[in-house]
């Protein structure tokens, strides 16, 4: 059947009814509260996101990476926080390099359903649907690809985008819902 992709709203009542085993949030090694989905991903876990990152537990250092349980908190019973490092200018198949060991470490996990988003840079230089376009690539070199992929986002950016996410979708042999 393949993998299935859709988008779906990253708000407070979305992420109560979201229906996978993993929530995967990319974030750089800025230092910010976060915001966007994973400002309300933050915001259900009672501020475990911001403490992390204010901290320095978390840095969202490249190759850095943290699992936590959502605590029945959201409809994933674990979050995966990933690092890019520090955002360039623009979006390369460097990001393809990042993904993969991320992507192997959820297999591995045994996720096959899975909610992804990314946490927005402070300075503003990636559009999160460059970036997972980017990620759906990776996802479709995987040996064996999840079956379901949750793509969230903010005030419908992804929607906006979504020309761009179904030829990324397909160029990678997935399946983007219509």
């Amino acid at each position: 059947m393949g993998t299935q992709v859709r988008i779906q709203p990253g708000d407070c009542p979305s992420l109560d009814h979201l229906s996978v085993e993993a929530l995967v949030i990319y974030f750089y090694s800025e230092r910010a509260q976060p915001r966007s989905v994973p400002g309300m991903v933050d915001w259900r876990l009672s501020g475990r996101l911001a403490r992390l990152l204010k901290s320095g537990r978390f840095g969202g250092l490249p190759g850095e990476a943290l699992l936590m349980p959502s605590q029945g908190r959201i409809g994933a019973a674990r979050v995966f926080l990933y690092g890019l490092g520090m955002p360039k200018a623009r979006v390369d198949d460097g990001l393809k390099v990042l993904f993969a060991p991320t992507l192997d470490s959820l297999r591995g996990a045994g996720v096959e359903r899975v909610a992804v988003t990314i946490a927005p840079p402070h300075a503003g230089l990636f559009s999160a649907p460059e970036v997972l376009a980017r990620w759906l690539s990776a996802v479709g070199s995987m040996e064996q690809p999840f079956t379901e992929v949750v793509l969230l986002e903010a005030q419908g950016e992804l929607s906006q985008a979504k020309a761009r996410l179904q030829g990324a979708a397909s160029d990678a042999g997935l399946s983007l819902a219509p």
